[in-house]
């Protein structure tokens, strides 16, 4: 199958630095991983969402965000996270959210959003199920 992604890295465009967030997808199998670690709030929550969203802009079976090194999430980038959710469904793309950091599963806790995510302890995982 061929993957679908956003980015092209023989014109070095990943991985990205969105003010303190930082993306870096990766073609696996029959999904797109994207990896993100440092903040992720309100002053680049609309990149990460740009990005994510342009990922699934040809068909794509399976998202997986990993989580594990944002070290830091505002409900600005929450919000963001259900937006992309809800295209996600539209377009028939399965998103799954990876290996959240203790602080982001707190917050995924604390707000339910843990019931409304497919979240797993790892990338791996993810992307087994």
């Amino acid at each position: 199958m061929t993957i679908h992604a956003a980015f092209d890295a023989s014109k070095g465009d990943f991985p990205r630095t969105l003010g303190t967030l930082r993306t870096e997808p990766l073609a696996r199998a029959d999904a797109v991983v994207m990896r993100a670690s440092g903040e992720f709030d309100l002053s680049n929550c609309e990149n990460l969402r740009d990005q994510l969203l342009a990922t699934m802009s040809e068909p794509l079976p399976l998202l997986v965000l990993d989580l594990s090194g944002v070290r830091f999430i505002d409900s600005a980038a929450l919000n963001t996270l259900l937006i992309v959710g809800r295209h996600a469904e539209a377009v028939r793309t399965t998103l799954r959210l990876a290996a959240p950091s203790p602080i982001v599963a707190k917050l995924l806790h604390l707000t339910s959003l843990d019931t409304v995510f497919d979240v797993h302890p790892d990338v791996d995982a993810a992307l087994t199920v």
